[in-house]
């Protein structure tokens, strides 16, 4: 067996969530579940009759290991000018989902014995990957009841040395819904060393509230060489299921990248590439992606309810603190069994134990009766 396995245990997330598919059978009794960043809108139907037109004229062989040309032009496009990031067809590889993209990239750029950097709370998958690359690990932990980017950065300095081979930040965030500002981007790029790559994972770059702007690492011209941007079409589009991300980066890293790809999973499905496109290029899509965005700030507004919840500024989630009257190791089972409510345990986000994370990528109705339960429990 793989001993760089050996410490790893299954994703905290899913055993969580076949606990809760467990007990709701076990129990007959229907939980509501707001551990999963799954978006609730069905995908655009401009995208799914994309997709049953190009299955209809038979196109289900291979193809581009690196992605249909024309899906990468448009990406291209798309980068210069939603993201303002100057590109070319060979800076782009189309992968299956963002994290594969995180998975290819680290393993391009990593040796065993290599230093990682990342900011925690962070998504565990990059924890994982980077320890199956044999990296080690270093972390800047972010005080989430005193959130101060400053404070941040002085931590970054103290902790990075110029040896580092790769920083991750993921802006906006999951879990926090933090956005970065363009100070601290920039901050950190004129810090790192030439040795340096920087990921910057922007999954959810459309979903973002209060007319704050978010800002593509590879926009702000520094270091732009060093740079792996990530993107997904996933949470933007409603596409989970879909499994299709994007990255840009130097040709040279995405070859490397492209060599893994080509011996794990050979290409994405044509028509698959072909509803991308669409989702790309149809004019009516901006509309689509602003109903929803519109409908989950309206959500977010509703957090106010709940005393301890920090409004996020992206994506569609709130890391909310444990009150210390309710503070128990098993705090997430516990709000199953008793409250009948499912949420994300905080240590599955790094050492943050006394927090959890809900999602309000779920329907209104299961949402404002979550709210509620929410508010009663935690603010009494």
């Amino acid at each position: 067996m793989n001993k760089l396995l050996a410490p790893m245990s299954g994703s905290r997330n899913v055993e969580y969530a076949d606990f809760v598919r467990s007990f709701e059978k076990e129990h007959n009794r229907q939980i509501l579940k707001l551990q999963t960043g799954d978006p609730d809108f069905s995908t655009p139907q401009v995208i799914q009759d994309s997709l049953s037109r190009s299955l209809s004229k038979g196109k289900t062989h291979y193809t581009n290991s690196q992605g249909a040309p024309e899906l990468r032009e448009a990406i291209v496009n798309k980068l210069k000018k939603e993201n303002k990031i100057e590109s070319i067809v060979e800076e782009v590889i189309v992968t299956n989902g963002g994290i594969q993209g995180v998975s290819l990239a680290v393993n391009a750029i990593i040796n065993p014995g290599d230093k990682a950097l990342i900011f925690e709370p962070y998504w565990m998958p990059y924890h994982s990957i980077l320890t199956v690359a044999g990296a080690e690990i270093s972390k800047v932990s972010i005080d989430l009841e005193n959130y101060d980017e400053q404070k941040i950065l002085n931590d970054f300095y103290d902790t990075y040395s110029d040896d580092v081979r790769i920083v991750i930040i993921n802006s906006p965030s999951n879990p926090t819904g933090i956005v970065f500002s363009e100070n601290f981007i920039t901050s950190i790029l004129k810090r790192i060393s030439s040795q340096t790559f920087l990921l910057s994972d922007e999954v959810y770059e459309r979903i973002i509230y209060d007319e704050i702007k978010h800002i593509s690492t590879a926009s702000l011209g520094i270091k732009t060489k060093q740079i792996i941007s990530v993107f997904s079409f996933s949470k933007t589009f409603a596409m989970t299921g879909f499994r299709v991300g994007y990255v840009h980066a130097d040709n040279k890293i995405i070859s490397e990248m492209l060599k893994l790809f080509q011996f794990s999973s050979t290409c994405i499905a044509p028509f698959i590439q072909d509803a991308c496109l669409t989702a790309l290029t149809d004019e009516g899509i901006d509309f689509e992606i602003n109903r929803m965005v519109k409908k989950y700030d309206e959500r977010r507004q509703m957090l106010k309810k709940i005393k301890s919840a920090t409004m996020p500024a992206g994506a569609f989630y709130c890391f909310i603190k444990i009150p210390d009257k309710l503070a128990r190791e098993d705090f997430p089972f516990w709000m199953v069994r008793e409250n009948g409510i499912s949420v994300s345990p905080g240590d599955a986000f790094g050492n943050y134990s006394g927090y959890f994370r809900i999602s309000f990528a779920v329907s209104d109705d299961v949402w404002s009766r979550s709210v509620d339960f929410l508010s009663k429990i935690l603010n009494s």
